[in-house]
């Protein structure tokens, strides 16, 4: 989520600065807001968690199948679980889906 991805760009530039960053801005391009996020041990926490996860991804591990699978057009991974072409060797393959 944007907190989430915000309080890394946060902890980065602490690294960086050798200082603590303690709120940060995130920023609506489409309605011209922008909020103010206090960065706090939850937002550090869930960071740490999502770089643990990452770091323990295999590479020939394919992800799971998003069950919306409009979200796979914008899937920046789409290229190696190949959804559309595994459901057809599997005969899976759902209807009704935007090509």
């Amino acid at each position: 989520n944007d907190e989430v991805q915000l309080a890394a760009y946060c902890m980065l530039l602490e690294d960086y600065l050798g200082e603590p960053v303690r709120m940060g801005y995130i920023y609506l391009f489409g309605t011209n807001e922008r909020y103010a996020i206090t960065i706090t041990d939850w937002h550090r926490e869930r960071v740490a968690q999502v770089v643990e996860a990452i770091r323990n991804m295999r590479i020939d591990k394919i992800p799971d199948f998003a069950e919306n699978r409009n979200k796979c057009e914008k899937c920046s991974t789409v290229q190696y679980c190949m959804p559309e072409e595994t459901e057809m060797l599997e005969g899976t393959e759902q209807e009704g889906l935007k090509s």
